[in-house]
């Protein structure tokens, strides 16, 4: 019996000795986690500079490269090209019977006309300037009544300056035609001048040149786009007349640096125009006038097929400042005035008329 009880204390011993010393290895790695846990901590507050530990931040070696951008434009690919059906309802592509078209090959042509509230007497300006040149047609590229397109206005405004060009004009309704709905008043003053009521597109034959009015309210005619009658008659009267020289006017540009800028749902009018060879587009809408170079459907300077735009929004109407212009602008001018064209056979040449009758913008061109 003493010598198992001596054999079993010595065994307890033994465990005990054990026991401790893993307490002390517990102890020394518990430690060691703690201090590896402070080394990861960032203090509470930053400290001002010159007071305490500062936060030291990687300086990068190098620049990171800039991603370039470029803007997402439609191509003429992306537009799916529809078959155009027989319209059913078709303007007419032969010269309208009133008023009578002028015998000399001169085009004027000018938008944004009478806005009598705010800046009355303007429109007389260029009014003037039609009468000391009673030769050619003149296009109204919309907006004739800045105000609210009511027969008031156009009785009161619009006619007492205005009103004895119109058996020399042919016009296209503006956003301000249709304050009126349906732009009413603007089909019952403007009569055959307009085109067929209630649609504002048709065409005729000047001078051996094809004439192309299109309504770039596209909510008000059915749309602008390949499913709409409008485009499906565009491109019917296109086929069937493919003169050597083509214009078409309406009044939303598709670029401009102007106030209002570009209208994106008429791209599709130019991707029509643009696969028929036409040339020359004419629009209002901003007040002020610019000459773009030869464009092709997504903007880019096309000197053999390129569409050249003109907009001319100076008839009246208050005039706007402009934005930053993009390389594709040729010319521009912040002044009351009208644009002139002289048409050959082959070709034409431009000038705008400013207020004094001088020309602050000219040259000439071939047709495609």
């Amino acid at each position: 019996m003493n010598r198992g009880g001596r054999g079993l204390g010595a065994i307890l011993i033994v465990e005990l000795v054990v026991v401790a010393a893993l307490v002390v290895l517990a102890g020394l790695a518990y430690r060691d986690y703690q201090n590896s846990l402070g080394a990861l901590q960032m203090p509470a507050t930053l400290a001002a500079p010159g007071e305490g530990a500062a936060l030291i931040l990687p300086t990068p070696t190098a620049d990171l490269p800039r991603p370039s951008w470029t803007p997402l434009l439609p191509t003429p690919t992306q537009m799916p090209v529809v078959a155009p059906p027989t319209p059913t309802l078709a303007p007419s592509a032969t010269p309208l019977p009133v008023p009578a078209l002028p015998a000399e090959p001169v085009i004027y042509a000018v938008g944004d006309i009478a806005e009598c509230t705010t800046n009355p007497g303007a429109l007389d300006v260029t009014s003037a300037l039609l009468d000391e040149r009673p030769e050619g047609l003149i296009l109204a590229l919309g907006d004739l009544s800045n105000d609210s397109g009511s027969a008031a206005d156009y009785a009161t405004c619009f006619d007492p300056a205005w009103g004895r060009h119109l058996p020399r004009l042919r016009a296209v309704p503006g956003n301000h035609e249709y304050d009126q709905p349906g732009a009413a008043d603007y089909f019952a003053y403007v009569g055959a001048a307009a085109g067929p009521a209630g649609l504002g597109y048709y065409s005729f034959d000047f001078q051996g040149w094809h004439i192309v009015a299109l309504n770039s309210n596209c909510d008000q005619v059915g749309g602008c786009d390949p499913n709409s009658p409008q485009y499906q008659w565009l491109e019917a009267d296109l086929a069937a007349h493919p003169a050597a020289c083509t214009l078409a006017f309406w009044h939303h540009p598709l670029q401009s640096s102007g106030k209002q800028g570009g209208t994106e749902a008429v791209r599709w009018f130019w991707q029509a125009l643009y696969a028929s060879g036409a040339d020359v587009i004419l629009n209002g809408h901003d007040h002020h006038y610019e000459r773009y170079a030869p464009l092709n459907v997504v903007g880019g300077y096309d000197p053999e097929q390129g569409l050249r735009q003109f907009i001319v929004g100076t008839g009246g109407a208050g005039l706007w400042g402009w934005r930053e212009p993009g390389p594709q602008v040729s010319g521009r001018v912040i002044d009351y005035g009208v644009l002139r064209l002289a048409l050959t056979e082959s070709g034409y040449a431009w000038q705008f008329i400013a207020a004094d009758g001088s020309i602050a913008d000219y040259g000439e061109a071939e047709c495609h």
